[in-house]
């Protein structure tokens, strides 16, 4: 039964991990085409996935974290399990508290003012930033769950 837990537990951790470093491949793509607009057209479509996909990913990492925890000696005291475990909910607050509604946000501006208006723009900024904390965070979350100091 652990293992299958395990199993689930990592696939949805390498879905929402390695979701996250393509995203980041994407967005350096399109922001070394030299083209604003091709830049802010990818990262809508970047935004628009990230809310549909890394929303399950995560919950998944989280449950199936939380269900090893139960079904084997670990504890959530160790620090590695408390350190995932932190990081993960910080992931999900910020993709919650800041990357879906600055999303929509911006997925609706471009819509009024198009993908070059200065404002949209600085908002993909943000954006971008957030998603690579977010990128940063579950990256040392997964240091924590593979070498658990």
């Amino acid at each position: 039964m652990a293992k299958t837990i395990m199993l689930l537990h990592v696939l949805f951790a390498t879905i929402w991990l390695g979701g996250s470093i393509y995203t980041e491949s994407l967005l350096a793509g399109a922001n070394r085409s030299g083209s604003p607009k091709e830049a802010m057209r990818t990262l809508s479509s970047v935004v628009r996935t990230n809310d549909r996909l890394f929303g399950a990913a995560g919950a998944g990492t989280v449950v199936f974290g939380f269900w090893l925890v139960i079904v084997t000696t670990w504890e959530f005291e160790m620090g590695w399990v408390a350190g995932g475990l932190v990081l993960a909910l910080v992931a999900i607050a910020l993709a919650i508290a800041f990357v879906k509604p600055k999303g929509q946000a911006f997925n609706d501006l471009i819509g009024e003012r198009g993908l070059d208006d200065p404002e949209v723009l600085a908002l993909g900024k943000q954006l971008q930033m957030a998603l690579h904390a977010q990128t940063g965070i579950l990256f040392v979350a997964l240091l924590l769950m593979v070498y658990k100091p």
